[in-house]
């Protein structure tokens, strides 16, 4: 979750009590949740850091943002890592010259498509 839709202790006692009342075996208890969170949020989160004045302020830091898109299961399958050589036409970033001839190879993923092949270097 993204720490401004925190749960109060009661909003979540009442979503374990419906889940207890649906019959749903293995209801964490409040307190092994929020363990859970504090755990999830202090890997995996966005970095937060507090004004002198007391805002929060949230970190854009862009290698974590990647990572928790390559960490996505929903999102994963649909990011381009390889080049690919679509002929005349051009649909997506992957498919521009800028990507084929001018990244430098050593940052480069070692493959590029041409049509349905796989060409590895």
């Amino acid at each position: 979750h993204l720490p401004r839709l925190l749960f109060s202790d009661s909003q979540l006692q009442v979503i374990l009590w419906g889940l207890s009342i649906l019959s749903v075996n293995n209801i964490l208890s409040t307190r092994t949740l929020k363990d859970l969170d504090n755990l999830l949020q202090s890997q995996y989160g966005i970095p937060s850091v507090q004004g002198l004045l007391g805002h929060v302020y949230y970190v854009n830091h862009l290698p974590s943002i990647i990572a928790q898109e390559m960490a996505n299961p929903q999102i994963h399958p649909h990011i381009c890592h390889y080049p690919e050589d679509a002929g005349g036409r051009l649909e997506q970033a992957w498919q521009a010259s800028r990507w084929l001839h001018e990244i430098n190879p050593s940052i480069a993923m070692p493959m590029t498509c041409k049509g349905w092949q796989d060409f590895y270097v």
